[in-house]
């Protein structure tokens, strides 16, 4: 008799239990993959704006590098306000965070040209920024500018 048992195979409520429990671990693993997609799809996200940011600053620094002549903030001074200066290519370029009044601050740069404006945002979600200059010698023009630049991720 235990051999005819034996042979039978399963019952209809060990295949349900069966089903049920392969269902569960289905569902776990499919819950688990999606999360995981979904926090890959946000990493690659911050690591692009931060890449982007990255850019944007080596790009300001170098005109700064190469800028003829301070003109905000003045030597020995600091300036949350923002940075104003001619370039290499005597255009006066001036960079400045937006009011917080009208939303995430945005630093943003300004290029004047012979009476033409150009702007643009080179940094989003700006949460502190200061401009600090230091000088050479006394009577000489600032050799340094000291940029402080802090931006969210959202």
């Amino acid at each position: 008799m235990s051999w005819n048992r034996a042979r039978r195979g399963m019952t209809l409520l060990e295949l349900m239990i069966a089903v049920g429990i392969a269902a569960i671990i289905t569902s776990a693993a499919y819950l688990l993959m999606s999360r995981g997609q979904l926090i890959e799809r946000r990493i690659n996200e911050e690591t692009a704006a931060v890449h982007a940011v990255r850019v944007q600053v080596r790009r300001m620094t170098d005109e700064i590098q190469e800028g003829t002549r301070l003109v905000h903030p003045l030597s020995g001074q600091d300036s949350s306000s923002g940075l104003v200066f001619v370039n290499a290519r005597g255009e006066t370029i001036c960079y400045y965070v937006s009011d917080p009044a009208s939303g995430p601050r945005s630093l943003w740069r300004e290029c004047a040209n012979e009476g033409e404006k150009s702007r643009e945002i080179i940094v989003k979600n700006v949460v502190h920024f200061r401009a600090t200059t230091a000088p050479a010698s006394p009577g000489l023009a600032p050799s340094r500018v000291k940029l402080d630049l802090d931006a969210g991720t959202s």
